[in-house]
């Protein structure tokens, strides 16, 4: 397998890996560049690979844990050498408190909005499996979860949580 097709194959895939270990954009990108540079030097040295797409999970899922093992391990010159700032620990507190507010502010959802919101983000399924499950366009769920995803990052911009209206037509927007 050449380069250009694992990339075109199993990009998203390693891209999501990375990005749920990492969490930076950036950091990402390059940690992605980086997979896929070692995935060339490995197939011109030894051949095509046997199993790639798990090849390149692995690798992904290594680079992403070296990087923030790297980055953990840094102690800036103006904190004490005694005590390094705990990125993994903090980022997963972080993460998790995150996780919950915005649990919380799904219920504030519109009904439908809600749903594709929970089915793409909470358990994953893609917006062709929820077009199936709530008898709907792929079009359509992927508008909805856009619009919640919308929705609840203005209530998280604001830092409170939603008013609630007793207008049915308004809680929609």
């Amino acid at each position: 397998m050449h380069v250009e097709q694992a990339v075109e194959r199993y990009g998203p895939l390693v891209m999501s890996l990375i990005w749920r270990i990492n969490g930076n954009h950036d950091e990402t990108a390059d940690l992605y560049q980086e997979v896929f540079v070692k995935f060339h030097e490995t197939t011109s040295e030894r051949g095509p690979l046997q199993r790639p797409k798990a090849w390149l999970c692995r690798t992904a899922i290594n680079a992403a844990l070296d990087f923030n093992r790297q980055r953990a391990k840094f102690v800036s010159w103006t904190e004490s050498a005694e005590q390094p700032y705990n990125w993994e620990a903090n980022d997963a507190a972080e993460n998790g408190l995150m996780v919950e507010k915005i649990r919380r502010l799904t219920v504030d959802l519109p009904e439908r909005r809600r749903e594709v919101f929970v089915l793409r983000y909470f358990q994953g399924y893609s917006f062709a499996q929820i077009a199936q499950l709530l008898n709907c366009s792929a079009g359509a769920a992927r508008a909805a979860a856009f619009q919640a995803a919308k929705q609840i990052r203005g209530w998280l911009a604001c830092d409170h949580p939603p008013a609630t209206t007793s207008n049915p037509k308004e809680a929609n927007r």
